[in-house]
């Protein structure tokens, strides 16, 4: 069978993957793209340049810098919303300032089998543009996630507003949803009134030829050779995202009470620390390449996801489980996922970290903990490698390209 092209609209660009958004679209569509061409349409900052180029086989990344003026109109209506990023909640009303983006968009899905609208923000621009069938690709419950992260301000209830006339408009003339797990299929049933034969359940994943698993024996030897013997270390990864630097702020609180454990905390998240006074035992490595990253998770003794927020699931909650470090999480953070309480993890509520931060260390180099990171690892391998998921989401567009 031959497969048609896939245009793919998205508010940022993907490449190189950092944070968790990027992470699911390279890799998702880049798998698929090993049976069908695949176009993502990315806007990019006014600084950038616009690019055309291949990222993965089969897979184009199109780059369309904002125009001046709609950088400027972003900036105008931040000054009524501070601290929070507004690219993704105005580009429903900003896009046609840059003219060039719907230029490319339409370019793109002159010769596409299938769009597919990933986040919601640039539906209306597609449904404008393309004649065929429109995919809704849902990361989280947007409502949900920019209700808690915008103010109380004319502004924000504005935006607000868009998005929710937006997310309903992508639900109502979407032919398919997909959405990253079942809580957020029942939501977009309870609040919007999607049938359940609309929507289709694609979980985050991790890719498992570039994480490498790492048991407790190896990990050891590890922090031997970096010189890290005889301190517990733990680590936290995340975006520069509302429910990130809410976990953040918990853990800069609850580190104190654990003076003989070394917190560190990997990406742009560490940006929210500014001006915060950061207690000793915690390290704020920020954004790093994937070597960095490795090298980390594969020394670490534990990982966190104090997480309080939000929807979708954690990407980082499979790199944690990938890799084999042992995880302590919120029921929150473990969200969407097949995880169970002693077999795969350890859940606490925030309040309880730091006796499961010393339960924790009590168990390195023991049978109990050595069970449960092996446990972890083949729930990942079994459930969430992206090449399966990608294989699961190509049969769901060939069963809707026969019935078409």
């Amino acid at each position: 069978m031959s497969h048609r092209k896939i245009s793919v609209a998205v508010t940022f660009p993907i490449w190189p993957p950092r944070g968790g958004g990027q992470s699911r679209i390279f890799h998702l569509y880049r798998h698929l793209a090993e049976t069908r061409p695949v176009e993502i349409i990315c806007v990019t900052n006014a600084n950038d340049l616009p690019s055309d180029r291949e990222i993965a086989p089969g897979l184009r990344e199109v780059r369309i810098p904002k125009s001046r003026a709609h950088r400027n109109a972003e900036l105008e209506l931040s000054h009524d919303v501070p601290g929070v990023p507004l690219a993704d909640v105005a580009m429903p009303r900003l896009i046609h300032l840059t003219p060039d983006y719907g230029r490319a968009l339409r370019a793109s899905v002159a010769d596409a089998g299938i769009a597919i609208a990933s986040h919601p923000y640039l539906f209306p621009l597609l449904r404008e543009l393309m004649d065929g069938p429109i995919w809704y690709e849902a990361h989280n419950v947007e409502m949900t996630l920019k209700r808690m992260m915008l103010p109380d301000t004319t502004t924000a209830r504005e935006l607000l507003a868009e998005t929710e006339r937006v997310e309903r408009a992508c639900c109502d003339g979407s032919e398919r949803l997909i959405v990253c797990s079942a809580d957020d299929g029942l939501a977009f049933r309870q609040n919007f009134g999607v049938p359940e034969a609309r929507i289709t359940e694609i979980p985050n994943g991790v890719d498992l030829d570039t994480v490498e698993y790492v048991g407790p024996e190896a990990r050891q030897a590890a922090k031997g050779r970096l010189g890290l013997d005889g301190t517990a270390t733990v680590v936290f990864l995340g975006s520069r995202h509302k429910p990130n630097c809410d976990a953040l702020d918990a853990i800069l609180r609850f580190a104190p009470e654990c003076p003989d454990m070394r917190f560190l905390i990997l990406g742009s998240v560490c940006k929210h620390s500014d001006g915060r006074p950061i207690p000793p035992n915690v390290g704020l490595m920020g954004e790093v390449d994937d070597g960095v990253k490795a090298t980390t998770l594969g020394v670490a003794d534990g990982a966190l996801n104090p997480m309080m927020g939000g929807s979708g699931t954690n990407l980082k909650m499979l790199d944690y489980l990938a890799a084999g470090v042992p995880v302590i999480s919120t029921r929150q953070g473990a969200r969407g996922l097949a995880v169970a309480d002693g077999v795969h993890l350890q859940l606490s509520e925030i309040d309880g970290f730091p006796d499961a931060l010393r339960k924790l260390q009590a168990e390195i180099g023991g049978p109990v903990l050595a069970k449960r990171v092996a446990a972890s690892r083949r729930l990942v391998e079994e459930c969430y490698d992206w090449a399966a998921l990608a294989d699961r989401f190509g049969e769901s567009i060939d069963r809707a390209g026969s019935r078409a």
